[in-house]
């Protein structure tokens, strides 16, 4: 997962979700951003952005940690849902996998009320990962073996008996 403001530094800052919680909320007082991270993966289309949720004053900490996809479970139906999944990879959850405060809960609830309340914010999300996804260089997948002319040359076996000789 790459942020959205590092392939699109201008842009990334400017279109954020902040929100600002004052000294009587569910939350300790400070202004927090919503940063959008997206799959590099050059064949993936999971249609999702994960969230991390930071305060300005501890920029350091991750609050919460959103995961959201924002197709309805039948899209993942098809032969590349094997396991089952589009229940769990449709809509917003905490990712268990990531770091969450004892405050997560509460960012989990705003970020539902927002993109149930501001449709636009949804719409900005789907059109974020479009422009990511856009400006993907294609590479090799890591776990794609390398081409055998530029695989490294593996010692030969009576060169490693040696080594553990010379041990």
């Amino acid at each position: 997962m790459i942020p959205f403001s590092k392939r699109f530094p201008e842009l990334g800052p400017r279109e954020t979700r902040t929100a600002f919680f004052p000294d009587d909320d569910a939350v300790p007082r400070g202004n927090y951003a919503f940063l959008e991270l997206y799959c590099e993966e050059e064949d993936c289309d999971c249609r999702r952005v994960m969230l991390t949720v930071i305060e300005e004053s501890t920029p350091r900490k991750i609050w919460a940690t959103i995961s959201f996809g924002w197709d309805a479970p039948e899209w993942f139906k098809d032969e590349t849902d094997l396991e089952g999944l589009g229940a769990t990879a449709s809509g917003a959850f905490l990712d268990p996998l990531c770091p969450q405060s004892e405050y997560a809960a509460e960012f989990l609830d705003l970020f539902e009320r927002m993109i149930t309340q501001d449709p636009a914010y949804v719409e900005r999300l789907k059109r974020h990962y479009t422009m990511f996804k856009g400006a993907q260089s294609p590479r090799t997948r890591s776990w794609q073996a390398p081409h055998s002319e530029t695989r490294a040359k593996r010692p030969k076996p009576e060169l490693l008996k040696k080594r553990k000789k010379l041990r």
